[in-house]
């Protein structure tokens, strides 16, 4: 019984690492020769974690449990990295659907959204932010009409960028 069980636990994990494997080559997006974005994975966690540590410091949040979070958003394949020369310089994280409210319907809609989204200070100014505003727009569900966004009323770059990419969003789908 235990050699049996043993060897479908192993053709379990196979599938599963087969899976992963597919996920993450399909959520490849090249921009340059030496940038591009993808899912990240286990072996991403340590620098996405000193990113989203950054993150929170400079939105002024807890970072206690910044680690856990980093784990779940990566098991949950909702935090896409951007590389430059193989060293992720940012990060999003997309949820495929939440309720919200918008500015075009009374009641709360399911909507694409865009949870947090950072780029190193060191690699701002050369259109990271935007790329991966892009990013999230191809992978944001055929089914939906809407994409949430939050940020802060002093993040002017991500404003500018998103009322771009989001409003040729919307002309998309009408």
């Amino acid at each position: 019984y235990n050699k049996i069980k043993n060897q479908e636990v192993e053709k379990d994990l196979t599938k599963e690492k087969e899976s992963l494997k597919t996920k993450i080559t399909e959520s490849i997006k090249s921009i340059s020769d030496n940038t591009i974005i993808r899912m990240l994975t286990y072996d991403d966690e340590d620098n996405a974690t000193e990113l989203y540590v950054l993150f929170k410091k400079t939105i002024g949040e807890d970072i206690s449990e910044a680690r856990q979070y980093t784990q779940d958003f990566i098991l949950k394949n909702i935090m896409f990295g951007i590389f430059s020369n193989e060293v992720l310089v940012g990060f999003v994280i997309i949820k495929y659907s939440r309720k919200f409210q918008t500015d075009f319907q009374q009641d709360k809609v399911d909507t694409f959204y865009i949870q947090e989204m950072l780029i190193h200070p060191d690699y701002r100014k050369q259109k990271l932010g935007k790329s991966l505003l892009e990013y999230c727009i191809l992978r944001c569900p055929k089914n939906l009409n809407y994409i949430s966004l939050m940020t802060t009323p002093e993040n002017i770059a991500l404003q500018k960028i998103a009322k771009v990419d989001l409003l040729t969003f919307q002309e998309k789908k009408k």
